[in-house]
């Protein structure tokens, strides 16, 4: 049913003598409401900003590059993992955005040839290139070619982008909703950077020490000798 409706009446004139058609505009209140209800549903199912909205989930697809633990770790700070793909659909998707570059995807090997998907998800669809899934090899990451195929990394080390993923009602973790916010390569520490305990260090120490010696100490010298020395020179001549 359409929201408006047209309704026409028609009677007879007495005035002009003819009949008159006088036509109105009804509305579906429920009809609208749904409608209504649907939109406000619709404004909030939205991603923070970098990240893509598909169906229910949120995607981001990184231009930062990184080992697959420190890739897990940045998505993992963010209240997200690393894509979890389920069908061919999923797959797809991955391989749009990866952008014609090999990304880190969530599948982890839990013994030869075993695999489960890093929230715990099994496995029920593989895309495995020809000599994807290594034989022998103990390393349990996964990466996704531009093709779409999956290959078994020969090390989890090997720095490339990565995608997450998280369900478009879950929050951020923390407020951070930056993946590159959280991923600090080629430093120490990867997340440390971002947390409270490391800002309040550097806000803390400039603020305490420094300050109180500037302004107490020399102030005191300054104010107190001075008027000594006026003493000694205005008694002794008298």
């Amino acid at each position: 049913m359409n929201i408006l409706e047209t309704t026409k009446i028609s009677y007879y004139n007495r005035m002009s003598k003819r009949k008159t058609t006088t036509q109105f505009f009804t509305i579906d209140i429920p009809m609208l409401l749904l409608i209504l209800v649907l939109l406000e549903i619709g404004s909030l199912l939205a991603c923070p900003s970098a990240w893509t909205l598909v169906g229910d989930d949120c995607y981001y697809s990184s231009t930062m590059l990184a080992t697959h633990s420190e890739a897990e770790t940045a998505c993992n700070g963010t209240g997200s993992t690393l894509i979890v793909i389920e069908d061919s659909t999923e797959n797809d998707l991955a391989t749009t955005l990866g952008s014609g570059t090999t990304m880190w995807i969530g599948l982890e090997q839990i013994s030869h040839k075993n695999w489960i998907w890093v929230d715990g998800t099994p496995v029920t669809f593989e895309e495995w290139d020809s000599n994807g899934e290594k034989t022998g090899l103990t390393g349990g990451c996964v990466y996704i070619q531009p093709d779409g195929k999956w290959i078994q990394a020969s090390s989890c080390d090997t720095q490339m982008q990565f995608i997450c993923l998280r369900d478009v009602n879950t929050p951020c973790a923390d407020g951070m909703c930056d993946p590159a916010g959280i991923l600090s390569l080629g430093s120490e520490t990867t997340v440390n950077v971002t947390t409270q305990g490391t800002t309040t260090d550097i806000t803390t120490e400039p603020t305490t020490q420094p300050t109180a010696q500037m302004t107490t100490q020399p102030t005191a010298q300054m104010t107190t000798e001075p008027t000594q020395s006026t003493t000694q020179m205005t008694t002794e001549p008298t």
